[in-house]
């Protein structure tokens, strides 16, 4: 025998409660398979640059250099003498007040300042290095043309900065330096021969100096030595002048010599006789305050009997009115 059975659904699809049931977690289950993952995309910042071009004034090209970049806000040293084989910078920086120094040895160092406000931007800079002229000299024997080694004082005009030497080399003569933009004297006190000053119109100048050798009997003028009006007493002014007879005469140890006074003809000539006199022994008295022996300078007055230039006007008598030395 057989038995049947009828299989009785426990719910039906009808039954709203359960087909809501069904339905909702039916729509639950597909949201959580079908939702993908959100990623947040942040906002980035290009990063905050300093750009640095280095060209040579002369050529225009990019040239080597050493920079030294500072955050002046902070006194960061960002790069200090970093060397800039091709010329150029790219450096990481943050907002703030930058100096920059550029240097390169023959050259002018040049400052530049800069700031950036905003973080990301780019502060582009180019700068042009300018050579350093060199001042040439070149110094013979003024009889025979021999290159002469000598040592030259640069002294910078009104200026406190020390003076600088400059030696000629024994081969040639020659000598060179590298200057700043100035005006500059320069001194060349050689033993044997007369002392020489020089001024030269550019720091870029070549000097060719032929010394003068000394002689017996060799007359040379103290320039810039000056007196009060109608009187022996020396001003204060004529210090280099008196300074640089002290040196020729404490260099050449072995060397005699006479100072010889002149004046212009204004005045009587005994006057003017007696002035001259009087001012020849001025200037050996102050060699002889500084130590010299007095038994080396001789001195006389020639008053207004030897003119070197016409009396009628006023630069020629200041011509007349000098202190000469000879070489005894």
């Amino acid at each position: 025998w057989s038995r049947q059975y009828a299989l009785k659904p426990i719910f039906s699809t009808t039954d709203s409660k359960v087909n809501s049931l069904l339905v909702g977690a039916k729509a639950s289950f597909l949201m959580q398979v079908s939702k993908e993952p959100v990623i947040k995309k942040s906002s980035t910042t290009p990063p905050t640059m300093f750009l640095l071009t280095v060209t040579d004034a002369l050529t225009s090209q990019p040239t080597p250099a050493a920079v030294t970049l500072t955050n002046t806000l902070n006194q960061r040293v960002l790069a200090k003498n970093k060397q800039l084989a091709k010329g150029t910078l790219k450096q990481r920086v943050t907002k703030g007040e930058f100096e920059v120094e550029i240097s390169k040895p023959e050259y002018y160092t040049e400052y530049r300042t800069f700031s950036i406000a905003e973080a990301g931007d780019t502060a582009l800079l180019s700068v042009m290095l300018r050579p350093r002229p060199w001042l040439r000299l070149h110094v013979t024997n003024a009889e025979t043309g021999e290159p002469l080694t000598v040592s030259a004082l640069v002294t910078k005009k009104d200026s406190d900065e020390p003076a600088l030497t400059m030696s000629t080399d024994s081969i040639g003569g020659n000598a060179r330096i590298l200057l700043d933009e100035a005006e500059y004297e320069i001194k060349i006190q050689q033993f044997g021969y007369e002392a020489v000053t020089l001024n030269p119109q550019t720091i870029g100048d070549s000097l060719n100096v032929a010394l003068q050798p000394l002689k017996k009997g060799r007359v040379i003028v103290l320039h810039n030595l000056f007196f009060a009006t109608f009187a022996t007493r020396i001003l204060p002014t004529s210090e280099p002048a008196l300074n640089d007879l002290y040196l020729f005469l404490s260099e050449n140890t072995d060397v005699r010599i006479r100072i010889v006074g002149h004046t212009d003809n204004v005045g009587t000539r005994r006057d003017n006789q007696k002035l001259s006199e009087g001012r020849s022994e001025a200037v050996k008295e102050e060699m002889v305050k500084r130590g010299i022996d007095p038994s080396r300078i001789e001195t006389e007055g020639r008053g207004e009997d030897e003119p070197v230039a016409n009396n009628n006007t006023e630069e020629g008598r200041a011509l007349n009115r000098r202190v000469e030395f000879v070489i005894l």
